[in-house]
């Protein structure tokens, strides 16, 4: 999903006037059409009177407002990131982080109201520390049937499954002695072991590589409340299986430090840094999930893009103009001791008017300008030869036009 830090903003100064305006328009116009970049023209407080006249008059519309140039966790979150819920196993979990390339994905209520975090780091510790099977499961049999992609030959699906697990690699003689009364056996194609299982008091058969179930043993685990099933998996797999099908939240973060929408992306990469974290859930105003802050988009992307019109002191720019990277600053004023971090492309001509050095880029370069855009320039360029045209004000409130 294209990210907004994809954007360059283009921003005239503090309390504009018709030049820092129509320069900014002017400018992100030229720059989006010389590289093909998304340029956005941009506008600091209100726009005085004149200005918002030559704008509906030409049938343009105004910059975007800003009120800072700061990245917010808004601007950088993944918005359509999948959810999970808690009746999910921890394989559900691991194969939609795989499939979207995610290292964690939030956990919601059918409300779709936050409950917690998976990371794939919590999933890879899970793993680590339960190398050999469970020795008991508290599992509903619709989730292991889910999980083994099982056939459910005998059983109901809104059984409990509990007890300890074992795989049946012992002779028919050893069963009495290691399955107990509502023990979970993984068995093979080992007819007299499936029947002796069921016998000493098995709660649930999983019967592998698809292999037969004699009717005898059949009709023992149906009068008993046996429950078995049947898959495909080999005996291995279906073990490891078992392992992942146990509830994600047995891994999940309940407590995961939140962010939202409104944050500053800076506070956002402390969270994640302080934490260790992979993902940090994006709460909306109302506490609705809104999406994922990931640590790996942070990366070389916790700078906007900008580029300055018609000023260049620090006192008049943006908010969170010098922690941002500025691209190039256009103007026709004196310096003012503006500070950037790497090299920039800066075009400053002593001349009446910003609008004057864009009008004369787009002049040298051969670049396609719109008529509503060309008055505008014009408009900032010759301001006193259209502004006798707006209502006259009040008597002692008369303001001087821009230049």
């Amino acid at each position: 999903m294209p990210s907004i830090i994809d954007e360059v903003l283009v921003v005239g100064h503090h309390d504009p006037d018709t030049d820092a305006i129509c320069s900014a328009l002017g400018y992100a116009a030229f720059y989006a059409w010389q590289t093909g970049e998304k340029a956005v023209a941009c506008h600091l407080d209100e726009l005085n009177r004149e200005t918002a006249w030559l704008l509906a008059h030409l049938g343009l519309q105004p910059p975007r407002a800003i009120e800072d140039v700061y990245l917010r966790v808004g601007d950088v979150m993944v918005s359509d990131a999948p959810t999970l819920h808690t009746d999910q196993t921890l394989r559900e979990g691991g194969l939609l982080m795989q499939l979207h390339g995610l290292d964690a994905l939030p956990v919601v209520d059918p409300e779709g109201r936050l409950t917690g975090i998976l990371a794939r780091g919590k999933l890879a510790d899970r793993y680590l520390a339960e190398l050999q099977l469970p020795h008991r499961v508290d599992l509903p049999l619709a989730l292991l049937r889910r999980t083994l992609e099982a056939d459910l030959v005998s059983g109901d699906d809104a059984v409990v499954v509990c007890g300890r697990v074992c795989i049946a690699t012992f002779a028919e003689a050893h069963v009495p002695k290691q399955v107990g009364l509502g023990d979970l056996v993984i068995v093979g194609d080992q007819p007299h072991v499936q029947k002796t299982a069921v016998l000493a008091g098995a709660g649930c058969l999983v019967v592998t590589g698809n292999a037969p179930v004699c009717n005898e043993t059949m009709t023992k685990a149906k009068s008993s409340g046996v429950v078995v099933l049947r898959t495909r998996k080999t005996t291995f797999a279906a073990a490891q299986l078992i392992q992942q099908s146990l509830p994600l939240t047995c891994a999940m973060d309940e407590n995961p430090p939140l962010v939202r929408e409104g944050d500053l992306l800076t506070y956002a990469f402390d969270q994640l840094r302080q934490y260790g974290l992979a993902a940090l859930p994006v709460l909306g105003n109302g506490g609705s999930l809104k999406g994922l802050v990931l640590r790996r988009h942070l990366a070389g992307q916790n700078r906007r893009r900008v580029i300055l019109t018609d000023h260049n002191h620090p006192d008049q720019a943006a908010a969170g103009v010098s922690e941002s990277e500025i691209l190039a600053i256009i103007d026709h004023h004196n310096l003012g001791g503006l500070r950037t971090l790497a090299p920039i492309r800066m075009m400053v001509d002593p001349l009446g008017c910003t609008c004057t050095l864009i009008a004369e880029l787009y002049q040298r370069h051969d670049a396609p300008l719109t008529p509503p855009l060309a008055g505008a320039m014009l408009g900032a360029i010759f301001p006193t030869q259209w502004s006798f045209v707006l209502p006259q004000r009040p008597p002692g409130t008369e303001k001087p036009p821009n230049g």
